[in-house]
């Protein structure tokens, strides 16, 4: 696929789509240019494994975005975009860019179960996984709590915990790239040196996203 921000648009149009259909409340597409690589910046990923991070923050009823800047801008030391999509306590679900994001930092290698027959597993490189996996941001990770609570889409009027739409936005991603559930991981089954998302494990994480599997709940009648 050409990477041009035409192209980066539309496929953000069709993961949208499959955002949605796994039960998303609302998706917003705001799509940046990626980090530079030798793919280009607007469409440079081969999507093989999602990949889930926590964006170390607290519930506030008056900033239910509080890192949403911060994942598109980066900050001095490490320049953004920091994730593919990202998750807010609004219930949005934000695609970020198609290009690649600093978000897995070193670690690796990682083999993952392949959506098709051949080949059987895909091996992502060690500290290589900005091209091959679509990393969430989602907010939290201080307070396992404040994923428990249930919040409301404002656009939509779905509640839902923050399990589930975290669960949701990685179901949509696996749909658009055709993932098994296997080929997820959390940032620290990527690289020992990293605790997020707080209290999960990729089995744990499977578990949630079959779990929440099918179309999300009804919107609420006005």
């Amino acid at each position: 696929m050409a990477d041009t921000r035409a192209s980066a648009v539309a496929e953000a149009r069709k993961l949208k789509q499959a955002l949605l259909k796994a039960g998303v409340p609302q998706v917003s597409i705001e799509v940046v240019q990626g980090r530079p690589s030798p793919y280009g910046r607007w469409n440079a990923q081969f999507v093989v494994a999602s990949f889930a991070h926590h964006t170390v923050s607290r519930y506030n009823r008056s900033n239910k975005t509080p890192c949403l800047s911060l994942v598109k801008r980066g900050r001095s030391d490490l320049p953004g975009p920091l994730c593919n999509g990202y998750g807010g306590f609004d219930l949005v679900a934000r695609i970020i860019t198609l290009g690649y994001a600093n978000h897995p930092g070193a670690g690796g290698p990682l083999v993952v179960p392949s959506g098709v027959s051949k080949p059987k597993t895909y091996t992502i490189p060690r500290d290589s996984a900005r091209r091959y996996t679509f990393g969430w941001e989602f907010e939290g990770g201080l307070n396992e709590s404040d994923w428990d609570r249930v919040y409301t889409n404002a656009a939509t009027g779905k509640k839902m915990s923050f399990h589930e739409f975290m669960a949701r936005c990685l179901n949509g991603t696996q749909a658009m790239y055709d993932l098994p559930l296997a080929a997820h991981a959390e940032h620290k089954t990527w690289t020992r040196r990293k605790v997020d998302r707080l209290g999960y494990t990729k089995a744990e994480a499977i578990a949630k996203m079959r779990k929440y599997r099918g179309s999300g709940p009804k919107a609420r009648r006005s």
